[in-house]
């Protein structure tokens, strides 16, 4: 995976957070970010991964802009995206877009390169039964 620093603090930066609640999340010390986002340190995979989980799931409303947030701050272009995960850019696109209807496989096909799978959620009614 490839972190850039100023993905780092332009995504931060735009869900508002302080560094200090970057690093809370992503349960690293703000030292340690600080160092991360000026380039002086090397995150390692590990610390790559939470500081992704936490900046793309708190981004990510739809699945379109948790792509979205995903490729960002992993340094991908949408070509690069669908290079590694076998399918076309337009279905890259498409699925940041929020496009509501693509085959579910290609769909799999681009989680699948951020370790995510499409799956069956339980929802409930309004008077809490499922």
């Amino acid at each position: 995976m490839k972190v850039r620093a100023e993905e780092i603090r332009r995504h931060r930066a735009l869900l508002g957070w302080t560094r200090a609640e970057l690093a809370r999340r992503a349960s690293i010390s703000s030292g340690h970010l600080a160092r991360i986002e000026s380039g002086r340190a090397k995150p390692a995979p590990a610390t790559i991964e939470v500081l992704d989980r936490a900046l793309a799931l708190a981004a990510a409303p739809t699945m379109g802009a948790f792509v979205r947030a995903r490729r960002r701050v992993n340094g991908l272009t949408q070509r690069e995206l669908a290079e590694l995960a076998g399918v076309g850019v337009r279905l890259v696109s498409e699925l940041e877009r929020d496009k509501p209807t693509l085959r579910l496989d290609a769909v799999n096909a681009v989680l699948a390169v951020f370790g995510k799978q499409l799956g069956i959620i339980d929802t409930t009614s309004g008077d809490g039964a499922p």
